[in-house]
């Protein structure tokens, strides 16, 4: 059963966490398993400055670790409650998000006191400090994580949000930490292999299969594999194909072996400079839409100086003129495009002022083509 709410993606999670943590109003995350919630909470927390204890991982706890473990005291003749180390201290000044993780995967003994505490954010003698933000994830329960039906007492308690994967915002991501270029081309080129759930609308899926991908599993594990040196090939599509399954890893590689001609980036930057950039360009353009983002990508992660970037851009302006080649390149030059000038911010060798010049023309051409095209249409 899935929640009958809108979904969402990474971004547009981030900025309703952002308008829910200013309400003060509790936020569930539902979504299949390896998507990103607990990283997108993670970086939510750092933009609002707060403090996060490690997420409670609440199908681990029992209901008196969350009430706390009863004490006798002889002195009043009550009951005193040791608390988990990891909640704050009720009297903190700080700021805090309290992050409940897999809550669908808790029993039903476990809701009782979760309902007290994201309601009035009081469980037993704890009361949390004043600047305390609340935040829960768990899975829907077609996700085959063996999940609990919350009581609708519990789900009164949140705004509730359904994430879905979206290769866009994956990208995005993937490039800032520098994720290897292959991984990034194929996602973009085939965006249904980013999740078993956008696979599962395209493809059909054997039920029995267990390794299913996941942006977790393309943006960490596989990275790594294939980021060791000194490993065969075949160790490493075993091991790919243990975090994604067999028939993926096959079309993953089969992938990769076509973009072992790809020219370096150097190459093509040293091209751009040549009396012959034309011709060399033309001789240089990948035949298919995953090489094209594969050499582009490959070209955001060594571009480092102005010299750089303005050869980038030159590339661009080539690329856009290949209009009849049956590739996307309008989207592939505007994220290129979107992703160097983000990049950029972020490099001190790098002059804003002369970034901003290297890519302003190219934006106007564009802008004037779309405005002959506008005239052509309204004609």
């Amino acid at each position: 059963m899935a929640y009958n709410v809108f979904n969402c993606n990474p971004r547009q999670l981030k900025e309703v966490l952002l308008m829910s943590y200013q309400a003060d109003i509790p936020l569930f995350i539902a979504g299949p398993p390896g998507i990103g919630k607990t990283d997108i909470v993670r970086q939510f927390v750092a933009e609002v400055g707060a403090k996060m204890p490690r997420p409670l991982i609440v199908s681990g706890y029992q209901p008196e670790d969350l009430f706390g473990v009863p004490v006798p005291n002889k002195e009043t003749g009550y009951l005193d409650y040791h608390l988990l180390k990891v909640l704050p201290p009720s009297d903190s000044e700080d700021k805090w998000v309290l992050f409940f993780d897999e809550i669908s995967n808790a029993d039903k003994r476990m809701q009782a006191p979760l309902q007290q505490f994201f309601l009035h954010k009081e469980m037993g003698d704890y009361v949390a400090p004043k600047q305390c933000y609340l935040v829960a994830a768990g899975n829907n329960l077609e996700d085959g994580c063996h999940t609990y039906e919350m009581s609708r007492s519990l789900e009164d308690r949140f705004c509730i949000v359904n994430l879905r994967p979206d290769i866009n915002s994956w990208v995005e991501w993937a490039i800032e930490h520098q994720i290897h270029p292959d991984i990034i081309a194929f996602l973009k080129a085939k965006s249904e292999y980013l999740h078993s759930t956008l696979m599962m609308e395209k493809h059909q899926v054997n039920e029995d299969d267990r390794v299913l991908p996941t942006p977790r599993a393309w943006g960490s594990y596989v990275h790594r594999f294939l980021s060791l040196p000194n490993y065969s090939r075949t160790a490493k599509e075993i091991a790919i194909s243990g975090v994604v399954g067999s028939h993926i890893a096959a079309i993953f590689f089969r992938t990769v072996d076509e973009l072992k001609d790809l020219p370096t980036p150097e190459y093509v930057l040293e091209s751009v400079k040549s009396p012959r950039k034309e011709q060399l360009l033309k001789q240089l353009m990948p035949k298919n839409a995953v090489g094209t983002w594969s050499l582009c990508f490959a070209l955001l992660g060594y571009c480092q100086t102005n010299e750089h970037y303005e050869g980038l851009a030159a590339f661009l302006e080539f690329l856009g003129r290949q209009t009849n080649s049956g590739q996307p390149v309008r989207e592939i030059v505007s994220l290129t495009m979107e992703r160097a000038l983000a990049t950029s911010r972020r490099q001190k060798s790098v002059s804003r002022v002369q970034m901003v010049q290297a890519f302003r023309w190219l934006a106007e051409q564009w802008q004037m083509e779309l405005g002959g095209l506008l005239a052509e249409v309204q004609r």
